[in-house]
């Protein structure tokens, strides 16, 4: 993935890691979202240049 797009704002992506947060003590173990979550941490949102976030619609998370 690229760098940080600012397609949506920094308190947007913080709102959603620490609500997963609240919530990851009761999902099943698995390191793999633990590494997903502090990888979106550090990268932060994709912008529309990563191609496999091409066609998604990030805004819809400004809506939450």
């Amino acid at each position: 993935m690229g760098s940080p797009s600012g397609i949506l704002s920094p308190s947007v992506l913080d709102r959603v890691l620490r609500d997963w947060r609240a919530v990851a003590s009761r999902l099943p173990a698995a390191a793999s979202r633990e590494q997903a979550a502090a990888r979106l941490g550090e990268l932060g949102w994709p912008s529309h240049r990563d191609e496999q976030w091409r066609y998604a619609n990030l805004r819809a998370f400004d809506r939450i």
